[in-house]
């Protein structure tokens, strides 16, 4: 017989250790309503390659998501290793001043961080409701790509550096 498992937690913080125990890549996720606006993401992910297409989970609150919908454009900007320090600076930092300090550029409108391992530009194709969060899927138009970068992971609640040489 196969034992049972264990009832998975609800409440938030064991939900926060199960889920430490997913790698993922860090990125910011950029839009322009009324300013520029952005937050750290983890929960970006490819949903098909043909056609394209890219899903980034957002609060339902949050002033980028905000400026994802009245515009229709966002950005995925994946964090290089030299970065890291931004997924932090995004999702806490008052929202107002988040982009102050950090280098970017505009496409179309929409905030493109310097030195990111990589950045995507997409156009919303539609989103989805889920609880407190809202779906928001895209079909890129235009991306960056910098080889030599490292990339930042985020596992077990630790920033994790990870190059082509570790791969």
């Amino acid at each position: 017989m196969i034992p049972m498992p264990e009832a998975v937690p609800r409440d938030t913080d064991s939900l926060r250790v199960l889920t430490a125990c997913l790698a993922t890549g860090i990125t910011v996720v950029s839009a322009n309503g009324e300013g520029p606006a952005g937050c750290t993401a983890n929960s970006v992910t490819v949903v098909s390659a043909q056609p394209p297409s890219l899903l980034v989970s957002l609060r339902c609150t949050s002033r980028t998501l905000a400026a994802i919908t009245g515009t229709g454009l966002f950005a995925i900007n994946v964090l290089s290793w030299d970065q890291r320090e931004l997924g932090r600076h995004f999702a806490t930092a008052p929202v107002q001043r988040r982009f102050e300090t950090v280098p970017h550029d505009l496409r179309l409108g929409v905030p493109i961080l310097h030195d990111a391992v990589a950045s995507i530009l997409c156009c919303v194709d539609r989103t989805f409701n889920l609880d407190d969060h809202i779906l928001v899927v895209g079909t890129p138009i235009w991306h960056a790509v910098r080889d030599e970068a490292d990339a930042v992971v985020f596992f077990r609640q630790t920033y994790h550096r990870l190059s082509r040489s570790s791969a």
